[in-house]
């Protein structure tokens, strides 16, 4: 199902950072612009509108985060219930749809992220070097985080690696230059300040030696070689960037998680559920989201606003697992099931004026006409 969104506002000028009066107002998606302000509808995402789209990819525009916050969890609050039908055995089955932040896309992402995991299952990534008392390992598998300095706004920096923005796919690129074949999987999530960190595990055919390192987190492996270190930074100017090897302990679990694929993704399965945290259907900006979320729904926000691809794992990256396999009988089968019937539920909120049909707390569609 395709949602339209009317902007709530029309502009000729980039906006420029200010107070959040007119987010709590829910009257705009800029921050103090000299804008014509229309009224929104906040359950439906305000930042799909090709106007909105071309300004925010020319990297001039500021976002108003206490609106995108509001407008997220209204967003969230409606809920598409689909109904599936199979004619050739009458069975039907209802299903509430995966939508950013709701359980059920929690769930998807980490059915994902099970499969990739059972593909990884049984792989060794790193060899100890003999004669180095186990302190020099050959590893093909390392954890890269790249950060941003925050003389550049978040807008910028979230922009920058989006695919207009094209500077975490160069910096994946050049990767090549350096260690030659590889293959990658690329998560985007967010910090408590709302800056993107960038995590890349790359899966190397060549290993490179690593050391044990002692540091004030404990023990971890890095690169034994500061020229590729200093190249690999040569190749993203644009703030931090850590490296490590990832190397499983005893009790077969990186950082405490079962694959390095589940710390990655730790966000991504994190529900933001209303059912689970009702809260947050009240919140009209950051300083009504408890700190302990701010990273989640940084993540799930900014990635909502990119449309972009939070979770990318790269064709070379499946190829070099073991039963690498995504899928259900569903998925496998879906000629057999038709979608006949969508109802919105629109509770906890008042139904909209000028709505189609509805059943107590439903909206009903036609799905013919709507779902095309």
């Amino acid at each position: 199902m395709r949602e339209t969104a009317e902007p709530c506002l029309t502009a000729d000028r980039t906006g420029r950072e200010g107070n959040r009066k007119g987010a709590r107002a829910g009257s705009s998606w800029l921050a103090n612009s000299n804008e014509t302000v229309q009224p929104c509808d906040l359950t439906k995402w305000q930042y799909n509108s090709p106007q909105f789209r071309r300004r925010f990819n020319s990297g001039n525009y500021k976002v108003d985060i206490d609106h995108a916050i509001n407008n997220f969890f209204s967003w969230l609050s409606v809920d598409y219930l689909l109904t599936f039908n199979d004619e050739s055995t009458n069975e039907s089955f209802e299903t509430i749809s995966p939508k950013r932040g709701n359980k059920q896309f929690a769930i998807k992402k980490w059915k994902k992220v099970r499969e990739i995991n059972k593909g990884m299952s049984g792989l060794q990534f790193d060899f100890n070097i003999p004669n180095n008392r186990g302190l020099k390992k050959k590893c093909h598998l390392f954890l890269v985080i790249l950060t941003f300095k925050q003389n550049i706004t978040r807008e910028e920096a979230w922009h920058k690696i989006s695919s207009h923005g094209v500077e975490l796919n160069r910096f994946r690129a050049n990767l090549t230059k350096i260690f030659g074949s590889k293959a990658t999987t690329t998560v985007k999530e967010a910090q408590s300040n709302g800056y993107p960190a960038s995590h890349i595990l790359i899966l190397l055919d060549k290993p490179v030696e690593s050391i044990r390192h002692y540091g004030k987190k404990g023990v971890s492996w890095r690169i034994n070689s500061r020229r590729i270190i200093d190249r690999m930074k040569s190749i993203w100017g644009w703030g931090f960037l850590d490296v490590e090897a990832v190397v499983f302990q005893d009790s077969g679990k990186y950082r405490g998680y079962r694959s390095p694929i589940s710390y990655l993704t730790k966000y991504l399965t994190k529900s933001l559920d209303l059912s689970e945290h009702p809260d947050l259907l009240n919140a009209k900006g950051l300083d009504d989201i408890p700190k302990i979320l701010h990273t989640p729904v940084f993540t799930n926000v900014w990635n909502k606003i990119l449309r972009s691809r939070d979770f990318f794992i790269s064709k070379a990256f499946k190829e070099r697992l073991n039963r690498f396999e995504i899928g259900s009988n569903l998925i496998r089968n879906k000629n057999k099931w038709i979608m006949t019937d969508c109802e919105i539920q629109l509770n906890p909120f008042p139904l909209l004026p000028n709505s189609n049909r509805h059943i107590g707390n439903k909206q009903v569609l036609d799905v013919r006409t709507t779902l095309s």
